[in-house]
Protein backbone atom coordinates (compact mmCIF):
# COMPACT_ATOMS: atom_id res chain seq x y z
CA UNK A 1 0.00 0.00 0.00
CA UNK A 2 1.53 3.37 -1.02
CA UNK A 3 2.26 5.85 1.73
CA UNK A 4 0.27 9.09 1.63
CA UNK A 5 2.50 12.16 1.88
CA UNK A 6 2.19 13.99 5.21
CA UNK A 7 1.24 17.25 3.46
CA UNK A 8 -1.76 15.55 1.85
CA UNK A 9 -2.86 14.15 5.22
CA UNK A 10 -2.51 17.59 6.85
CA UNK A 11 -4.53 19.20 4.06
CA UNK A 12 -7.23 16.53 4.38
CA UNK A 13 -7.63 17.14 8.12
CA UNK A 14 -7.57 20.91 7.62
CA UNK A 15 -10.42 20.64 5.11
CA UNK A 16 -12.35 18.39 7.48
CA UNK A 17 -11.93 20.90 10.32
CA UNK A 18 -13.02 23.76 8.08
CA UNK A 19 -16.09 21.80 7.02
CA UNK A 20 -17.15 21.12 10.63
CA UNK A 21 -16.53 24.73 11.66
CA UNK A 22 -18.79 25.84 8.82
CA UNK A 23 -21.45 23.38 9.92
CA UNK A 24 -21.32 24.65 13.52
CA UNK A 25 -21.63 28.23 12.29
CA UNK A 26 -24.58 27.38 10.04
CA UNK A 27 -26.34 25.66 12.97
CA UNK A 28 -25.94 28.79 15.10
CA UNK A 29 -23.89 26.75 17.58
CA UNK A 30 -21.73 29.63 18.77
CA UNK A 31 -24.70 31.90 19.50
CA UNK A 32 -26.39 29.06 21.36
CA UNK A 33 -23.17 28.57 23.33
CA UNK A 34 -23.20 32.25 24.35
CA UNK A 35 -26.90 32.05 25.28
CA UNK A 36 -26.34 29.00 27.48
CA UNK A 37 -23.24 30.59 29.01
CA UNK A 38 -25.36 33.61 29.94
CA UNK A 39 -28.09 31.44 31.47
CA UNK A 40 -25.42 29.58 33.45
CA UNK A 41 -23.95 32.81 34.76
CA UNK A 42 -27.33 34.24 35.72
CA UNK A 43 -29.22 31.16 36.88
CA UNK A 44 -26.74 28.28 37.05
CA UNK A 45 -26.54 28.06 40.84
CA UNK A 46 -30.32 27.58 40.99
CA UNK A 47 -30.10 24.38 38.93
CA UNK A 48 -29.90 21.20 40.99
CA UNK A 49 -27.79 18.42 39.52
CA UNK A 50 -28.72 15.94 42.22
CA UNK A 51 -30.48 13.62 39.74
CA UNK A 52 -27.72 13.78 37.12
CA UNK A 53 -27.27 10.01 37.08
CA UNK A 54 -30.89 9.63 35.96
CA UNK A 55 -30.16 12.05 33.13
CA UNK A 56 -27.33 9.94 31.69
CA UNK A 57 -24.42 11.89 33.19
CA UNK A 58 -21.57 9.58 34.15
CA UNK A 59 -19.93 10.44 37.47
CA UNK A 60 -16.41 10.44 36.01
CA UNK A 61 -17.49 12.90 33.29
CA UNK A 62 -19.16 15.07 35.93
CA UNK A 63 -16.00 15.10 38.05
CA UNK A 64 -13.83 16.08 35.06
CA UNK A 65 -16.10 19.01 34.22
CA UNK A 66 -16.05 20.26 37.81
CA UNK A 67 -12.28 19.69 38.18
CA UNK A 68 -11.72 21.90 35.12
CA UNK A 69 -14.06 24.63 36.44
CA UNK A 70 -16.44 24.29 33.49
CA UNK A 71 -20.07 25.28 33.94
CA UNK A 72 -21.99 21.98 33.73
CA UNK A 73 -24.67 23.65 31.58
CA UNK A 74 -22.09 24.07 28.82
CA UNK A 75 -21.51 20.32 28.67
CA UNK A 76 -24.60 18.56 30.05
CA UNK A 77 -28.23 19.24 29.33
CA UNK A 78 -30.39 19.88 32.37
CA UNK A 79 -34.11 19.07 32.02
CA UNK A 80 -35.13 22.63 32.90
CA UNK A 81 -33.13 23.98 29.97
CA UNK A 82 -35.05 21.85 27.47
CA UNK A 83 -38.37 22.57 29.14
CA UNK A 84 -37.79 26.33 29.02
CA UNK A 85 -35.71 26.48 25.82
CA UNK A 86 -36.37 23.37 23.72
CA UNK A 87 -34.51 24.92 20.78
CA UNK A 88 -31.27 24.45 22.76
CA UNK A 89 -31.52 20.78 21.83
CA UNK A 90 -29.51 21.80 18.74
CA UNK A 91 -26.57 22.89 20.92
CA UNK A 92 -26.53 19.76 23.06
CA UNK A 93 -27.06 17.51 20.05
CA UNK A 94 -24.05 19.15 18.41
CA UNK A 95 -21.89 18.54 21.49
CA UNK A 96 -22.95 14.88 21.47
CA UNK A 97 -22.22 14.79 17.73
CA UNK A 98 -25.61 13.33 16.97
CA UNK A 99 -27.61 14.10 13.86
CA UNK A 100 -31.29 14.89 14.16
CA UNK A 101 -32.10 11.42 12.93
CA UNK A 102 -29.85 9.96 15.64
CA UNK A 103 -31.72 11.81 18.39
CA UNK A 104 -34.97 10.64 16.89
CA UNK A 105 -33.92 7.00 16.69
CA UNK A 106 -32.17 6.79 20.06
CA UNK A 107 -34.71 8.74 22.13
CA UNK A 108 -37.94 8.21 20.21
CA UNK A 109 -38.40 11.98 19.87
CA UNK A 110 -40.09 13.09 16.68
CA UNK A 111 -40.15 16.59 15.20
CA UNK A 112 -36.54 17.37 16.16
CA UNK A 113 -36.08 19.91 13.38
CA UNK A 114 -39.27 21.72 14.37
CA UNK A 115 -38.21 21.76 18.05
CA UNK A 116 -34.76 23.11 17.21
CA UNK A 117 -36.31 25.90 15.16
CA UNK A 118 -38.39 26.97 18.18
CA UNK A 119 -41.69 25.72 16.80
CA UNK A 120 -42.25 22.74 19.04
CA UNK A 121 -41.88 21.35 22.52
CA UNK A 122 -40.34 18.17 23.84
CA UNK A 123 -43.13 16.01 25.27
CA UNK A 124 -42.63 15.41 28.98
CA UNK A 125 -42.70 11.64 28.53
CA UNK A 126 -39.83 11.83 25.99
CA UNK A 127 -37.66 14.20 28.03
CA UNK A 128 -35.89 11.49 30.10
CA UNK A 129 -34.95 9.63 26.92
CA UNK A 130 -33.64 12.80 25.27
CA UNK A 131 -31.57 13.68 28.36
CA UNK A 132 -30.01 10.21 28.53
CA UNK A 133 -29.33 10.16 24.80
CA UNK A 134 -27.55 13.51 24.77
CA UNK A 135 -25.76 13.36 28.12
CA UNK A 136 -24.53 9.80 27.67
CA UNK A 137 -22.47 10.67 24.57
Amino acid sequence: MPKVPKEVTIESYTLRSTFFLGKLESLGFFQLFEDIKKIGAEHGPAYSWENRGEWGIAEDAWEKVLANHIDPLLVFVHPNILLIHPCFLRYYRSIAQLPQKGIQRLSGLSGVEKIEKGRGLIPEEKLPFVLKTVNHR
